[in-house]
């Protein structure tokens, strides 16, 4: 048995791709609604995420300083020696955890490295004028402006001012993409 398909007709061949576009413009703004939604939702924890991050990096900044400078005086061994006691303590998952490290070592490291680099020359030009807008009193009562502000607005603040600071936008775009390419390596 054959099944055959029916012809539309001419009238309804013409209607058909404004219908369709009606429809993806439907589906479209529906999830635009949603991420709208989502958005307006987790706004004050982003808000408050950024605030801490702000607040914690200092600290993360000397940590890895001090890993670096540690890394660095050590011999190559101990190192090898102290990763290796780690995978004792964390399961039988070790021999991938290697061939994970020994690939990424191998593949992914070096871009990782420079695109780490980049971003933090970014983050250290970001940081300097952060601080001297820390220190701005535009109303002139005596208190810094961005203590007087919300979180929200304090996140808009930061962010407007990390997008004038930047010096190199296509570097920083490009070093993001670089981090995300080699981490999924």
């Amino acid at each position: 048995m054959e099944v055959r398909q029916r012809r539309a007709s001419p009238e309804a061949t013409k209607d058909a791709p404004q219908a369709d576009d009606t429809k993806k413009e439907m589906a479209m703004s529906g999830v635009q609604n949603q991420l709208v939604d989502f958005m307006e939702k987790v706004k004050p924890l982003a808000a408050q995420a950024l605030v801490l991050l702000d607040k914690a990096f200092p600290y993360v900044e000397y940590g890895i300083k001090r890993a670096i400078y540690i890394y660095s005086i050590s011999p190559q061994e101990i190192i090898s020696a102290v990763f290796g006691l780690c995978l004792c303590f964390f399961g039988g998952t070790f021999v991938i955890t290697i061939a994970a490290y020994e690939a990424w070592k191998s593949c992914g490291w070096e871009t990782t490295k420079a695109n780490l680099v980049e971003l933090y020359h970014e983050y250290e030009e970001f940081r300097k004028v952060s601080e001297k807008d820390d220190q701005k009193d535009d109303d002139g009562d005596g208190i810094p402006d961005v203590q007087q502000i919300d979180a929200k607005t304090l996140v808009s603040r930061k962010a407007h001012l990390f997008i004038v600071s930047c010096k190199e936008p296509q570097k920083l775009s490009a070093a993001i993409a670089g981090l995300w390419t080699s981490w999924l390596a």
